[in-house]
């Protein structure tokens, strides 16, 4: 008979053509596919938690990205290396480009066809098709080094609404990885990673419910999973889905770069931050340099951005050059869309670098400098592991320093460090956007703790700063109250009946003495009626101290200088009155008059009574209506605002 290599064929077992057929289809690449789950949901564009209809700033998305990464740092190195990368793709390479067409279709036309789309709704489907009906997309990408992601923590990470802090995880997944997705304008983002060699990989769609699927009217969820297959779910925990097991082709580039361990996201439809594109390689470069200071500075961190939209964009930043991507004259008040001002990031960098290191029993590294020049107002930023996390911690608001000379302080727990839990109070006190020491995040004992640790850092911080020695500062031309200059009112009694009002600017109503009224005593309810025009809304009175001087014109108070002292609320408004004399005492209290005002720039103002600032120092008010001098005394009134 017939003989191969000197085997006889006759000899050899027959295989099933089946067992052929099953062998061929395993070696089959499986297709890649966006599975929207049914869910009892009517979530639209717009109205799901993250918040798409605005586009995401560099602070928020940068922060969360270079979070995760500096998190995912693998012990056996000196730092972790992440490169951002800006380029255009095909968009043939969308992953599950069909499946994402026809939900997104769906969604729209079916919510068009019942008017439910709002104006929101629109913009974002206008974006979707601009990007969608090109050639090719802008894409953001997320590259590092660090220890990859595994089913298990692709599994937290698309479990919305968990959070891992665990010591173990690669990096601190929960509500703020949503971050990303407000900077694609497709809301649409794919993950991938490497542990030991293993690839796995998943994505996230987010658009809007329908209905269909299945051959079913079934409500369908608007968050969409990007996988090889849908499995059965036997578990509550079950992600119900087969992962990407090879990188899809949009992350294959990226992989080539790394090693047996990393990790790369990619943001589809990556809009810039809503702003110049120009601009985002030193939108990221001064985001990095400034939230992860500390970690670049001790070279833990290097951040590369490699703009391919900008030929020969390819910047990077470590420990040698980091100083020189903050603004030394930038703001160092808080403002809108910007946690973190570039001003304070440069303070905290000379504080770090040149800085006194203070000794003490807390187990943590605490660095002090004292103000020079024209830097002004206190500050003590925490930082922990490396990440920025809030200048205003309970206990340590720049108001707790008042009388005290002015410096810029920063803290900076380890978890090597910290004996008496000091990182790790904070760490649980953070919430899932890592951005504020929030008290109400612990339970009794440990919000007592960190209380009490954050009490013997006020302390040791005014010991080493010194009380001021002389007068307090106050600018030039402006009048300055000492403290015992004005007493309490005496309080006085009033009549037994409630007294009518026209509408108090914050009450809305006069206030009685209880004592002799026709219900027994008890207070009557008071009309608090719709703010009437000619009036602000309500607000709670601030207890900030405030200089103002009269700006004259021709005989007319035209506007007003005012100088704002240091205070921890996160907004004022400022409003322009003039008060009537009338108290308690009046037959009939009589509404104090407010002025309309617009701001420096001349814009009117959403409320014409109010300028609502953030920041405090010094301000200028200008009035609509000039007002004639010696006609009355103007008084500058300021409320908290949320």
């Amino acid at each position: 008979g017939p003989v191969i290599f000197g085997e006889d064929l006759r000899e050899q077992p027959v295989r099933p053509f089946a067992t052929v057929r099953t062998r061929r289809k395993v070696m089959i690449k499986l297709a890649e596919k966006l599975i929207f789950p049914e869910e009892q949901t009517s979530d639209g564009f717009a109205t799901n938690q993250t918040s798409f209809h605005s586009r995401g700033n560099a602070e928020s998305v940068v922060r969360e990205l270079l979070q995760n990464c500096l998190d995912a740092r693998r012990p056996e190195l000196e730092s972790v290396d992440v490169v951002f990368t800006i380029d255009m793709v095909p968009t043939k390479n969308l992953p599950a480009r069909q499946d994402y067409m026809k939900a997104f279709k769906s969604a729209r036309s079916q919510r068009e066809q019942y008017d439910h789309l709002s104006p929101k709704d629109i913009k974002i489907c206008e974006r979707i098709d601009k990007v969608i009906q090109g050639d090719k997309i802008p894409v953001l990408f997320c590259r590092d080094n660090g220890v990859g992601i595994d089913d298990n923590h692709m599994n937290r990470l698309l479990s919305e609404g968990n959070t891992d802090k665990s010591d173990e995880g690669a990096g601190s997944v929960g509500l703020g990885h949503l971050a990303a997705f407000a900077a694609s304008d497709l809301r649409y983002v794919v993950y991938g990673g490497k542990t030991s060699g293993d690839f796995t990989g998943s994505g996230r769609a987010i658009l809007a419910a329908r209905m269909g699927g299945g051959g079913r009217n079934s409500p369908l969820s608007p968050r969409g999973t990007l996988a090889q297959r849908s499995k059965a779910q036997t578990d509550l925990f079950d992600s119900s889905v087969e992962y990407l097991r090879e990188p899809p082709r949009i992350l294959s580039e990226e992989f080539k770069h790394t090693n047996q361990t990393g990790t790369v996201v990619a943001i589809l439809g990556f809009n810039y931050f809503g702003e110049d594109p120009n601009c985002v390689t030193d939108r990221i470069l001064k985001v990095s340099a400034s939230h992860f200071l500390p970690a670049i500075l001790d070279k833990r961190m290097t951040v590369t951005i490699d703009n391919r939209l900008v030929s020969g964009d390819t910047i990077r930043a470590d420990s040698s050059n980091i100083g020189s991507f903050l603004d030394p004259s930038g703001a160092v008040s808080r403002r809108k869309n910007c946690l973190f001002p570039e001003g304070l990031a440069y303070r905290s960098y000379r504080t770090i670098s040149e800085g006194s290191e203070l000794e003490h029993n807390l187990g943590t590294l605490i660095k002090l400098r004292l103000l020079e020049g024209k830097e002004r107002n206190t500050r003590v930023n925490i930082f922990r592991e490396g990440m920025w996390i809030t200048w205003e911690a309970p206990g340590l608001e720049p108001s707790k320093f008042a009388g005290y000379r002015q410096f810029d302080a920063v803290v900076l727990p380890n978890p090597q460090d910290s004996p008496n839990d000091l990182y790790q109070l904070i760490r649980t006190s953070e919430g899932p956007d890592h951005m504020d020491v929030d008290l109400a995040n612990l339970n009794s004992r440990e919000k007592k703790k960190l209380e009490g640790l954050f009490a013997e850092v006020c302390d040791l911080l005014k010991e080493k700063a010194g009380e001021v020695e002389g007068e307090t500062f106050v600018p030039q031309g402006f009048a300055d109250f000492p403290l015992g200059s004005v007493s309490k009112a005496e309080r006085l009694r009033t009549p037994a009946r409630t007294p009518r009002s026209s509408n108090n600017s914050e009450e809305g109503g006069g206030r009685g003495d209880s004592g002799g009224s026709s219900n027994g005593g008890k207070r009557e309810p008071r009309n608090r009626p719709n703010v009437p025009a000619g009036q602000p809304k309500k607000g709670r009175p601030a207890e900030v101290p405030l200089s103002a001087r009269e700006i004259i014109e021709d005989g007319k108070i035209v506007g007003f200088d005012c100088y704002i002292n240091e205070h921890s609320h996160p907004k004022l408004g400022v409003r322009v009155l003039r008060e009537t004399g009338s108290d308690e005492t009046c037959d009939q209290l009589l509404a104090n008059k407010f002025f309309e005002i617009v701001d420096s720039s001349g814009t009117k103002q959403s409320d014409p009574y109010e300028i609502e600032t953030e920041s405090f120092g010094r301000l200028k008010v200008k009035l609509k209506q000039p007002f004639p001098v010696g006609e009355g005394v103007l008084s500058i009134d300021l409320v908290v605002r949320k």
